[in-house]
């Protein structure tokens, strides 16, 4: 007994090392990207009294994420300066759901350790944690929503929750539907009665709203950018290939992410967890939509989900990780990040600068 304390102990105390470190990456690789700028002019004409929009006189939605803007707002509000709030934030946002995970992870901390080694080793991760997109506020809701969706008590209180959050994560960015749908609807299915539909319904009114107000206001159901995306044109083989593109140069430059997501897909079928499967099918929707629309000109953004997705399955695997197999799998995370180009925990502010394979 004394040693398992023992272990859980040094396990903890390792897991506050390592979110330590990701505050020092974090600090030196943090950056934002063009795209964040666009979200920036329409918080700026919103706080100023100027509506919504990118330019003053049309009402024109150029966001992607309603909830992200108004979280931005609300800082750039209160501090008026757009560039450090964003990271702030963003930062913030980051460490408290990586405290969160080793929360969860506390009585098996060498788990914990291993997994949040893969994520301080992940390229992608370490740089949309960051970027003033709105990828660290997906995190967030999204292991809320896991947290949820994992606990043992479970009453019309509990569906109701876990319907707002997934509600909160599609206001965050629509795309996260396919992640968070088929657990939904498998929460659902435990009570199977009109009372809960209801509920479901009832906790799906913030989105409801937003589309109500987005179709009056600007007129359109979906902002400017998808229907400008996702309507060019472009023959659907070609953007299937495009998007296995997209996979591609992740396995080529950040191999750790795409390894991490196919395993966490793999243990639910292993080890027979039924209940784990509408998680792993949540994962493999997103990943074929993304290749569907062809991916993304950044290399990685939007496999940050379903990679996430993916370090809270395995926490929830039914497999004991002790010290011995959880430094082995730390191990191996570190030896696969460390051999990619630019590894996150090497980098800093001139992070890329100059190279052409970045």
């Amino acid at each position: 007994l004394m040693r398992v304390k023992w272990e859980q102990w040094m396990g903890i105390g390792v897991i506050v090392l390592l979110l330590a470190v990701f505050s020092w990456v974090l600090y030196r690789t943090a950056w934002l990207c063009d795209d964040a700028y666009i979200t920036f002019r329409t918080v700026d004409h919103f706080i100023n009294g100027h509506g919504m929009r990118w330019n003053i006189a049309e009402r024109v939605q150029s966001f992607t994420h309603p909830l992200w803007f108004f979280l931005l707002s609300a800082g750039f509000l209160l501090s008026g300066a757009c560039y450090y709030t964003a990271l702030g934030i963003s930062v913030a946002l980051t460490l408290i759901t990586l405290a969160g995970i080793g929360w969860v992870a506390r009585r098996e901390p060498f788990k914990g350790i291993s997994l949040l080694a893969v994520l301080l080793f992940s390229r992608a991760f370490v740089d949309y944690s960051t970027s003033g997109l709105e990828n660290p506020l997906s995190h967030t809701l999204l292991f809320v929503f896991l947290v949820l969706c994992g606990r043992t008590e479970r009453g019309y209180g509990w569906l109701l929750a876990t319907s707002m959050v997934a509600a909160f994560a599609l206001l965050t960015r629509l795309d996260l539907g396919l992640l968070v749908f088929p657990c939904l609807v498998h929460a659902w299915s435990r009570f199977r009665d009109r009372r809960a539909l209801a509920i479901v319904a009832l906790g799906l009114m913030p989105l409801v709203a937003w589309f109500a107000f987005s179709l009056f206001y600007y007129g359109f159901l979906f902002p400017n950018t998808a229907y400008a995306k996702l309507g060019t044109g472009i023959p659907a083989g070609e953007l299937w290939m495009q998007g296995l593109r997209y996979l591609q140069n992740s396995l080529t430059r950040d191999p750790l992410t795409l390894i991490v997501i196919v395993t966490a897909l793999c243990f639910p079928f292993v080890f027979r967890q039924r209940n784990r499967i509408p998680a792993a099918l949540g994962i493999v929707l997103y990943l074929v939509y993304s290749v569907r629309i062809g991916g993304d000109f950044m290399s990685g953004r939007f496999l940050t989900p379903p990679l996430f997705f993916s370090v809270l399955l395995l926490i929830r695997m039914p497999v004991r990780i002790g010290p011995k197999t959880g430094i082995g799998l730390t191990i191996a995370a570190v030896l696969i990040g460390m051999a990619t180009p630019h590894p996150p925990l090497l980098s800093g502010p001139q992070y890329g600068q100059g190279h052409d394979d970045v």
